[in-house]
């Protein structure tokens, strides 16, 4: 799975979270410390979700992507809601325990889609 794919999860997922640890790491320069204490997360978990991010790619090659990317995938509306510590899918009008993993198998179309969708807005700066 790619880094835009990723985002694009995360979005679906309305795991906000994800998305904001990454920019304050890459495009904001924030320390996985400071992130952990504003996430309610541990350093380690930061860095771990930060490694697995990050790939093969160098920071300022991510860098570069959140800022190209990241303003098209904030315009996804989430398919997932959370109510009462519960995860609600939209589409399926149901609970589901795992919102990522049900994206991933579920909606697996819609997914690569907005991906595409995505990327190819990023590269035209900004048209479809």
């Amino acid at each position: 799975m790619n880094q835009v794919e990723q985002l694009v999860l995360r979005r679906l997922a309305a795991d906000g979270t994800f998305i904001a640890v990454m920019y304050g790491y890459f495009v904001e320069g924030k320390s996985p410390s400071e992130l952990a204490d504003i996430a309610g997360m541990s350093r380690t978990a930061v860095r771990a979700k930060i490694q697995r991010f990050r790939g093969s790619l160098h920071d300022v090659q991510v860098k570069h992507l959140l800022t190209k990317v990241l303003p098209h995938v904030n315009g996804i509306s989430p398919i997932i809601l959370k109510l009462n510590g519960k995860h609600y899918c939209l589409l399926c009008e149901r609970v589901v325990p795992n919102p990522i993993t049900h994206i991933r198998s579920k909606h697996r179309d819609i997914l690569q889609k907005l991906t595409q969708h995505v990327i190819s807005k990023a590269r035209n700066g900004g048209k479809p």
